[in-house]
């Protein structure tokens, strides 16, 4: 049997960490650390090869399933059992399946693969919109998610659950400077944007190094990416719809670079 110690008190320093790495992503940056909760993502850390830090399950879930909850303890540094009323002070779900591990995030300086397929995210904000693309991406063969400092934590409760653990088996690369990292890698922008003057999607071809870029919910692709693209694009609308969320534009605009790619 693996050693566990219980917590039963709410002033309890680890749960303290835990709720600050699951609300603070100047905490999840700092100590390079993110949280997953639910018995699903947490064994798909695992099967991802993550480094597991800690592992906490509530009483209950430990008495319904110590067998599984063994199973985690073995590959983490620290196991704990708690209570199940203070389990629930930690958890961003309503209704928790009684598991949570901390893990160390993947890191952000995977390389360019030559012939990849790639998305990048100009300043997208949302969790929930990034976990959609990433997801998305995922589904239609994308190889990477490109984001900059601008874009949300793809690490965040909310980010995780959309992507149904997408971020945690695609990579995902950083750039401080978008324009930049593309020109340093080879790599060509054709940008999505609401744009009259912008060629409709139906009217073009990507070339073998183009990056879909998809902008910020509010104010779109911004100006320095637009100035380096090679392409702007529209996604014709009918009827009073004037836009689309960035994870909509992004599933249309991937599937359209996906297929075509295949051609």
């Amino acid at each position: 049997m693996s050693k566990f110690s219980e917590i039963s008190s709410k002033d309890n320093n680890y749960l303290k960490f835990v709720d600050k790495l699951q609300t603070s992503a100047k905490a999840r940056s700092e100590y390079n650390l993110f949280v997953l909760e639910g018995l699903r993502i947490c064994r798909d850390a695992v099967d991802c090869g993550l480094s597991v830090e800690y592992t906490f399950v509530s009483s209950s879930f430990y008495e319904r399933t110590p067998k599984i909850a063994e199973s985690f303890f073995e590959g983490s540094k620290l196991n704990y059992v708690v209570k199940d009323s203070l389990f629930l002070k930690i958890c961003d779900t309503k209704s928790p399946q009684g598991i949570i591990v901390v893990a160390q995030k993947p890191s952000l300086n995977s390389k360019i693969t030559e012939n990849g397929r790639y998305v990048a995210l100009d300043s997208v904000q949302d969790t929930a919109n990034l976990g959609a693309i990433a997801r998305t991406a995922e589904a239609l063969g994308i190889n990477g998610i490109i984001i900059n400092e601008g874009c949300c934590d793809p690490y965040s409760p909310k980010s995780l659950r959309s992507s149904m653990g997408t971020v945690l088996r695609m990579p995902i690369l950083f750039a401080d400077d978008l324009p930049r990292y593309l020109n340093d890698n080879n790599l060509t922008a054709v940008s999505f944007v609401l744009d009259d003057n912008a060629v409709p999607i139906d009217n073009i071809q990507y070339l073998q190094r183009d990056v879909i870029v998809i902008g910020n919910e509010a104010n779109g692709v911004s100006t320095a990416v637009k100035d380096a693209s090679r392409l702007l694009v529209t996604i014709p609308m009918a009827g009073k719809v004037q836009s689309l969320n960035a994870a909509s534009a992004a599933a249309i605009a991937i599937y359209d670079y996906t297929k075509k790619a295949r051609l």
